[in-house]
């Protein structure tokens, strides 16, 4: 997971936990049952993906990189005899065909290393009834072609573990999404008992709050909505300059303003805002634009809504 995930779902399951402790109060407040049920079957599904991505994955990778030394070690060493016997005999075709050096044998993508290999293989095959004075033997030619055969299987075995692990994340990122509008939702219903449970509302948002360990914080989370359908809007720009005309933006001091796009989902994040008010414009085409005061403090996510 990456780590802007890693302090959500902390978040995510802290709050959990608070809220299973208090279930006698949740339970007089409408529609919070249904919604914190639906919240924790995805918390569940969520840290099974964690866990599935947090796997050591190093095997494959270690594996591929012990068979990829091997095969070049071995088609360096048959290259070099057959180019022996080649320059012995004046055979300059062949001398030309299977000359490949060290480093351009390392330094081969995937499938140019297995194509080189191939062919310096069958070069010598060719001519193996001539070779056996220069060390290349059918043996030899049988534990190379093995070799390369051994490196050629890790090539789709390493992509469909790459494939697996970006629908993994991206099932990652869709359950973020729906948590993120049932805490919404969430947030609003504990309103109903502000008052009347004072200890357990205060309890709430400590624990709603995102605690980010890492250099540096998450600032803000910007959510733009249709106001109509609810769904977000793609590639609206939202400018924010601040408000006393003193800098605030930590991430690049030469800067007096910062300018943001909201991704596919009608979202964007700001890692870095210092504390105090900025101003925010909002601006799409085929939109009423919108002029908001966004207040930022220090060690806290400002969650910022609008609705076009």
């Amino acid at each position: 997971m990456k780590n802007l995930h890693e302090c959500m779902f902390a978040m995510e399951f802290a709050l959990h936990g608070y809220l299973n402790q208090n279930t006698a109060i949740t339970a007089s407040i409408p529609d919070f049952g249904i919604l914190f049920t639906t919240y924790s079957e995805n918390l569940v599904t969520m840290r099974w993906i964690r866990e599935l991505l947090a796997a050591d994955k190093s095997g494959i990778t270690e594996n591929k990189v012990q068979l990829k030394m091997d095969l070049v070690a071995k088609a360096l060493d048959i290259s070099k005899k057959t180019r022996a016997y080649a320059r012995m005999n004046n055979k300059t075709v062949l001398l030309n065909e299977v000359y490949f050096s060290e480093w351009e044998l390392k330094k081969s993508p995937d499938h140019l290393l297995i194509d080189r290999a191939l062919l310096i293989f069958d070069k010598s095959n060719e001519n193996i009834s001539a070779l056996g004075g220069y060390g290349v033997t059918p043996e030899l030619l049988s534990e190379f072609k093995s070799a390369i055969d051994n490196f050629k299987e890790t090539i789709p075995t390493r992509r469909s573990g790459m494939i697996e692990r970006k629908q993994l994340r991206e099932q990652l990122e869709l359950l973020f999404s729906v948590n993120d509008d049932l805490l919404e939702k969430m947030d609003l219903l504990v309103d109903v008992v502000r008052l009347s449970q004072p200890k357990f509302y205060a309890g709430y948002h400590l624990n709603r709050k995102i605690v980010d360990n890492r250099k540096g914080f998450m600032a803000l989370k910007a959510t733009i909505k249709d106001v109509v359908t609810k769904s977000g809007i793609k590639g609206v720009k939202v400018t924010f300059a601040p408000q006393n005309g003193q800098l605030k933006i930590l991430a690049n001091k030469a800067d007096q303003v910062l300018v943001k796009k909201t991704s596919e989902r009608g979202i964007f994040m700001v890692k870095s805002l210092s504390s105090g008010t900025d101003a925010a414009t909002v601006k799409k085409a085929g939109f009423k634009e919108q002029e908001l005061t966004v207040l930022v403090v220090d060690g806290e996510r400002t969650d910022l809504i609008v609705e076009l």
